[in-house]
């Protein structure tokens, strides 16, 4: 639960520098740092609890400090792209994750297995 905090505290202050920079410039893009960390440091559930944290978040910068944008409509759409942005970055962290979980265990497991002499020079020197 720790490193959840660490990350929603980084989301909050990215929040921050979004209501102070005001509805001009929004830093957005930094809400993906955390979502990104924690995928790859804690999984695909724990990088999906940021993300939505991140995107409620950017709601409240919007509402707290306005939008750009002509429309509560246009605002909605940029949201949308905002949030298929970091859940497709939250479900590749966990995919990393698991993959580099996998190639950890299965290089683990291929060490541990004894090896004759002979076997370990046909693999490496195939004739």
């Amino acid at each position: 639960m720790r490193p959840l905090l660490l990350f929603g505290s980084v989301c909050l202050v990215v929040f921050a520098l979004d209501v102070i920079f005001g509805a001009q410039v929004s830093p957005w893009s930094l809400y993906l740092l955390p979502v990104l960390v924690a995928g790859w440091l804690f999984g695909g559930p724990a990088a999906l609890a940021v993300a939505a944290f991140s995107l409620a978040l950017i709601v409240l910068a919007a509402l707290w400090s306005g939008h750009p944008f002509a429309t509560w409509f246009d605002f909605f759409m940029s949201w949308c792209n905002r949030a298929a942005s970091l859940l497709v970055v939250a479900w590749l962290a966990g995919v990393a994750r698991r993959t580099s979980e996998h190639a950890y265990e299965r290089a683990s497991k291929h060490a541990s297995e004894p090896q004759s002499i002979g076997k370990a020079r046909q693999r490496d020197h195939p004739v």
